[in-house]
């Protein structure tokens, strides 16, 4: 499913070639293909448009610190010149429909060969295609590679480089809010953070080269060579310059960078330069040189902006996307909000993100308590078995074993925690939540108990020796996490002290029994037959234990009415998909599924969920707990 609309631009001598994708299924999605024509608009007429939009943006650009402030009213007017002469003159009208029937907030990916032109501030004499759209571009170029697999670790990390040349007062009040934000932020790795003389090109080199970072940080002077766009880079201490090819080169892992290239004065852009600021921008140089080096996006800036201003773009930026915003969404508000505070101010027009709109700087963690039960179980006999039996006979009784637990596991939704050498741990309730994990575990033990009683067990009894058996299942709460990653499939862990409450339960069990704490009895003492054994002290724990022993399930005729038809909701089930095909068909309903505890309504709704996952539709889960 494509959720991203698609504008691709390319430029053969003078003329412009459109294609336009509309998010949807790749195979159905809306296509439009449309050229600029060179007999419609010759090449000395794109050229006096482009010098035009550079004169623009020159006069556009802030002041710097001290300087006479322009008109406010000559920056609002020449931005929208610049944003209707773009939309006007470059976009063909079968785009600019296109475009027009996108609904707001959409994500816009940008794919040209002409970073020059700010696309972003096409104005369709409605609003600016910038604060439209969350809009992201990809730079082809021969010369870009697809980045690196994405960085593994543990938390996530940042690096902040700032004010390098002890010149830019405002930027140190940026980044110690923006540190502050990430700070505040749970599970991730303390900021590094570099300023002033501790920004040398020799540390910031060694940083870029470790890969150890999700995100980099740059506030500071951008140096752009107009002759030599490899020579542009960013200003470090000792007025050192860390050039774009040194970037290019040095940049390891896939990190996200925000560039706030700054310049706190500037003198007044005479013809020349206007002809040709566009060309010499950080679009050009800087950020090309980080996506070449594998970043997997960048926020720069069309055209240098003063020290004053970038400060709380950056900071609501930040804002919005430590929340769990994508950068496009952050971007676009962030820009509405500047707008806003600043009517007269162009700053909210100077970012451009290159990367996926679509794309997380940062998943907050989602927490989420449930019930998790745990079985554990221990073996021994195995060892006497390969002294005992014939040689490679041991080894074939070991696999078989292997095998059926496996398909005990499989069978009853057991997730394999860990192996000891004494101790196997199943999990039950991860990573879909059930009302029947307690059951589940239980039910497996019996199975695998009743396995083990005749196991090979006249050939054993032959060898003189015996397996002996032993299980415990506890229950408890635990807090289940998610972190997304951007892959298709998010991280998952528990943390709770279940585990090693079960370890420790089944080193006290009698031999070829199954015990299990009280949480877990009160859940299963309906259904199963149950004898209670009293308290046992566990290691580490401060109280006794109370525990039962498992003997048997209930007889049909013995379990709660509510309970009742729980193995195979066949019927209900497909009730469930007969609703579904005829919503698809148009005819919605609400469906609410009631009844006790244990009786499989998760269940129910986990079997429905996946089978309805094969169709192209969308799902939304919300799990409530007291």
């Amino acid at each position: 499913m494509q959720t991203t609309a698609l504008l691709s631009i390319f430029r053969t001598a003078d003329t412009y070639s459109f294609q336009f994708s509309a998010p949807g299924d790749h195979v159905r999605a809306t296509k439009l293909f449309a050229t600029l024509a060179q007999e419609q608009t010759t090449a000395k007429q794109l050229n006096h448009q482009l010098d035009s939009i550079a004169r623009l943006l020159n006069q556009l650009q802030l002041p710097g610190v001290g300087a006479p402030p322009q008109r406010s009213i000559t920056d609002h007017d020449a931005l929208l010149a610049l944003g209707r002469l773009l939309y006007s003159n470059l976009f063909p009208a079968a785009i600019q429909q296109a475009l027009h029937l996108l609904p707001p907030e959409t994500s816009l990916l940008l794919a040209t060969d002409e970073p020059a032109i700010p696309w972003e501030l096409a104005h369709d004499g409605t609003n600016y295609l910038g604060l439209t759209f969350n809009v992201g571009r990809q730079l082809l170029q021969p010369t870009l590679h697809p980045p690196p697999s994405q960085r593994h670790a543990p938390k996530w990390a940042t690096l902040f480089i700032g004010n390098p040349t002890d010149d830019l007062p405002e930027t140190m009040r940026e980044l110690e809010a923006i540190v502050e934000l990430v700070e505040a932020l749970p599970g991730v790795a303390p900021p590094m953070v570099l300023v002033r003389d501790r920004a040398t090109k020799e540390r910031i080199l060694h940083e870029l080269a470790s890969g150890a970072y999700d995100l980099i940080h740059y506030s500071g002077h951008a140096h752009v060579d107009a002759h030599n766009h490899a020579e542009s880079g960013l200003l470090l201490a000792d007025n050192q310059r860390l050039t774009a090819n040194e970037i290019a080169r040095n940049l390891a892992g896939s990190p996200f960078i925000f560039l706030n290239g700054c310049e706190s004065s500037r003198a007044a852009p005479d013809q020349q330069r206007a002809a040709t600021t566009l060309a010499e921008g950080m679009t050009q140089s800087i950020t090309t040189a980080f996506l070449r080096g594998g970043a997997k996006g960048v926020i720069g800036t069309i055209w240098p902006i003063p020290d004053q201003g970038s400060h709380n773009f950056a900071l609501s930026f930040y804002t919005h996307a430590l929340r769990g915003e994508t950068v496009g969404t952050a971007l676009r508000l962030s820009r509405a909000k500047a707008r806003t505070e600043t009517l007269t101010s162009p700053l909210w027009a100077t970012y451009t993100l290159y990367g996926n709109p679509t794309e997380q700087l940062f998943a907050p963690q989602r927490h989420e308590q449930r019930t998790v039960t745990v079985l554990a179980l221990q073996l021994t006999g195995f060892a006497a078995l390969h002294e005992l039996a014939s040689p490679g006979t041991a080894a074939i009784w070991e696999r078989e074993f292997q095998e059926e637990l496996q398909r005990l596991a499989q069978r009853y939704g057991g997730e394999l925690l860990s192996i000891t050498p004494s101790v196997l741990l199943l999990q039950f309730g991860v990573p879909i939540g059930l009302e029947t994990s307690a059951l589940h575990a239980a039910q497996m033990a019996l199975a695998l108990q009743r396995y083990l009683q005749n196991f090979h067990r006249q050939e054993i009894a032959t060898l003189g020796t015996q397996m002996h058996y032993r299980a415990a299942i506890t229950t408890g709460t635990v807090l289940a996490q998610w972190q997304n990653t951007g892959m298709p499939t998010a991280h998952y862990w528990v943390t709770s002290n279940v585990a090693e409450q079960s370890q420790g339960l089944v080193t006290q069990v009698e031999p070829n029994a199954i015990w299990l704490d009280s949480t877990t009895h009160a859940l299963l003492q309906h259904f199963f037959v149950l004898q209670e054994r009293g308290e046992i002290a566990l290691p580490l724990r401060n109280r006794a234990l109370s525990v039962y022993q498992l003997l048997d399930e209930r007889p049909a005729n013995e379990l709660p009415v509510a309970a009742a038809n729980f193995v195979g909701r066949e019927q209900e089930l497909a009730q469930l998909q007969q609703w579904w095909q005829e919503a698809k068909r148009g005819q919605g309903r609400v469906v609410g599924i009631t009844g006790a505890p244990g009786i499989g309504k998760t269940e129910l709704i986990h079997y429905f969920q996946q089978e309805a996952a094969t169709t192209d539709c969308h799902q939304l889960r919300v799990t409530c707990h007291p």
